[in-house]
């Protein structure tokens, strides 16, 4: 499993710093925002791409929509670009650790 760190807190502060509930994203522009280098790349990306498939419990903002770009700098190549927006209700974390059901439990064969 991936550890985003302190990725949902920093998205928040970049989301909050443009003072608009939704906007598009791309990867370097958050990073250079942070002074982060290029090895948080896949990170941040893989952050994003994790909730844009469904709500983050720590994070306030989901991505809406993510589109492939080219970026002409010097070369052209691909880069993604993602549509960020702030969820109406944040979820609840309850307190302690909740067991799971025995219909819930996942098996491998």
């Amino acid at each position: 499993m991936t550890n985003y760190r302190n990725v949902p807190e920093l998205l928040e502060q970049y989301m909050e710093s443009s003072a608009v509930p939704e906007r598009w994203i791309m990867v370097k522009e958050f990073r250079d925002f942070f002074h982060l280098d290029k090895t948080m790349t896949s990170t941040i990306s893989g952050f994003l791409r994790r909730i844009s498939m469904g709500p983050y419990f720590y994070c306030p903002y989901i991505v809406v929509r993510i589109e492939k770009t080219i970026e002409y700098t010097p070369q052209p190549h691909p880069v993604n670009r993602y549509y960020v927006k702030r969820r109406l209700s944040p979820l609840k974390v309850s307190g302690g650790n909740r067991r799971m059901r025995p219909q819930e439990r996942i098996t491998c064969w």
